[in-house]
């Protein structure tokens, strides 16, 4: 055995020893990730309420201190707006990230540069994201100002699961697993922070400019209430809790725990000194010392997969503050008709789920399942996927997958949301393109909003534009090349695991899985003519500047192909449909 392998089992033993040891005596009680409000030694004289957090100062007292503390802001993760602010868009424009690994990392961060070049992303005020989507959403957020794409679109296609891994199989980091508060999760987020977030806190986000460094919102999922957490100023004030420094990896991390993977990210509930009047018998409860509270943090996907409520709220607020500010929107015989002032773009990195890639394997375990039984991992995915497709669907939205087939319709959906509204499923659908909207006024107490879907799922639907819209330059040959091309994108995209490292069907590389996803964004944004029109026309309709390649398509022919060092080969098993699910990856020769 060589020495580097004798000293390393060495270190392990004697870390396990440690460990053993610790545990016999006594466990350090986990420590949480924020910090209180007001300074060690000090407690708030009251709660702090979410209207604090706008500028109102706090008084904190205790030992030598009992002085004012104004609450440090991070304007950029507001998750309200409110009347008295003065950086208000006159439009409302969120994207919404979803969740998905690496896949919805390479998809999500393609999906922004193609928006930015049809200028659609010069006028963002907010990104929202789940999970995996928080990746490009911590990215964009933190280089929003001077945004080098192609190191961006490198960042995201990075491997974070082995530098993991490598840190739970070192001894130190295992120890410190193991005997201290430190967990899995504190590894991956040491992960991001040494790949890309750089030890940044929300402090350093800056203020808010739409277009130019938007807020973002990340989502995850508080257990034990089953409520959505989303990291923002009125969240933080709840717990008595400052934002500023509290850590972006952890944030990101927060956001993409996936239960039986990663542990739970732990905030404190910060205590105050102001204490309410006890009577009764609740008084000698009351002057016992007050219980520590906690908030434990998971994937946001239970609660929203596709960072689409939390957007919903920030453009309620936004309307309510627009209008208590006078700027009522445009009206038609005294209630107001049209596209509204509200636009919502949802990237979705969820494939299609029919047909599934699991339909032709005749056991699923792999090498750890044969140990432990991981069907629970699919059980919590189909549990998240219906929700996904409720969230979809409350807004008028299609999922293709859920559906059964490719759906065809509209990408681009209008709905009326009421200015009192608290979740999705208040919203009310409105039918038609732009010229109906005119005819179909909006309730008085309610506002207009549209959505453009852009979906991994939606790629057999431009399979079948390409089929119904033939090129004239495009020979029959060439035009069935194009169509074998989409369907390849599509099968493979299906394919790629939800994992923080690119992986999918058997011997495709890395490289060639990244191509895939970011010429399926690309796809998705460029070439979906009918639904880019529509959103392009939304923003000049509004007077926003838009690129001159806004609402002019490239022709559907015009793709890029999957790079040349490999092959995709789909296998035909004799099935009714020809061609089954399954792909898989040769070197060409």
């Amino acid at each position: 055995m060589k020495t580097s392998s004798k000293r390393w089992l060495l270190a392990l033993g004697a870390a396990l020893a440690l460990a053993l040891l610790g545990g016999c005596a006594s466990r350090p009680a986990l420590v949480a990730r924020n910090a209180p409000a007001c300074p060690p030694g000090t407690l708030p004289t009251q709660a702090l309420s979410p209207a604090l957090v706008s500028g109102t100062q706090v008084r904190c007292t205790g030992p030598g201190a009992d002085a004012p503390l104004a609450p440090t802001r991070v304007p950029r993760a507001r998750d309200r707006f409110e009347e008295q602010d003065r950086d208000l868009p006159e439009q409302f424009i969120g994207v919404a990230i979803s969740g998905g690994g690496s896949r919805a990392a390479v998809f999500g961060m393609r999906a922004l540069r193609e928006l930015s070049r049809l200028g659609i992303l010069d006028h963002v005020s907010a990104v929202s994201t789940t999970s995996g989507g928080g990746l490009p959403g911590a990215y964009y957020a933190l280089n929003a100002r001077f945004m080098n794409w192609d190191a961006a679109e490198d960042a995201m296609a990075r491997d974070y699961l082995a530098p993991w891994i490598g840190k739970n199989l070192d001894p130190i980091a295992l120890f410190s697993v193991i005997a201290t508060e430190e967990n899995r999760s504190d590894l991956m987020a040491a992960v991001f922070d040494e790949l890309f977030v750089d030890g940044h806190t929300y402090g350093d986000l800056g203020e808010f400019r739409p277009g130019i460094a938007p807020i973002w919102l990340a989502n995850a999922t508080e257990i034990g209430h089953a409520r959505r957490f989303t990291f923002a100023e009125r969240e933080f004030a709840r717990i008595n809790s400052a934002l500023a420094p509290f850590p972006i990896s952890q944030a990101v991390m927060a956001s993409a725990a996936f239960p039986g993977v990663f542990n739970s990210v732990t905030l404190r509930h910060f205590a105050t000194a102001y204490q309410p009047p006890a009577q009764g018998g609740k008084a000698a409860a009351a002057a016992a010392p007050p219980q520590v509270r906690y908030k434990h943090l998971i994937d946001g996907g239970p609660t929203d997969n596709l960072g689409i409520e939390a957007l919903l709220g920030l453009a309620t607020s936004h309307e309510r503050a627009l209008r208590a500010q006078g700027r009522a929107p445009a009206s038609a015989a005294g209630r107001p008709a049209g596209p509204g002032r509200c636009l919502l773009v949802v990237v979705d990195a969820h494939p299609r789920g029919v047909p599934s890639r699991f339909d032709h394997r005749p056991d699923l375990r792999g090498t750890l399942g044969r140990f432990i039984d991981l069907n629970f991992l699919e059980a919590i995915d189909a549990l998240m996927e219906v929700r996904r497709a409720d969230l979809l669907g409350y807004v008028g939205l299609r999922d293709p997958g859920m559906a059964g087939g490719a759906a065809r319709s509209s990408r681009v959906v209008h709905f009326d949301v009421p200015l009192a509204a608290s979740r999705l499923g208040q919203v009310r659908p409105v039918g038609g393109d732009a010229p109906r909207l005119e005819t179909q006024p909006v309730p008085a107490d309610h506002f207009r909003c549209a959505a453009w879907h852009i979906g991994l799922g939606h790629l057999e639907s431009l399979q079948q534009d390409a089929k119904q819209q033939p090129q004239q330059d495009l020979t029959p040959e060439l035009t069935a090349a194009l169509e074998e091309q989409l369907g390849l994108h599509q099968h493979l995209v299906s394919q790629v695991a939800t994992n923080f490292r690119l992986a999918g069907p058997a011997q495709c590389s890395p490289e060639l899985i990244r191509a895939s996803l970011q010429e399926a964004a690309t796809l998705l944004v460029r070439e979906d003519g009918r639904h880019q029109r529509m959103v392009c026309d939304w923003l000049k309709g509004h007077g926003l500047k838009v690129d001159a390649s806004c609402g002019q398509p490239r022709p559907i022919g015009s793709l890029a192909r999957l790079p040349l060092q490999q092959r995709v080969l789909m296998k035909n098993r004799g099935t009714p449909g020809g061609f089954t699910e399954e792909v898989e990856c040769v070197a060409v020769k």
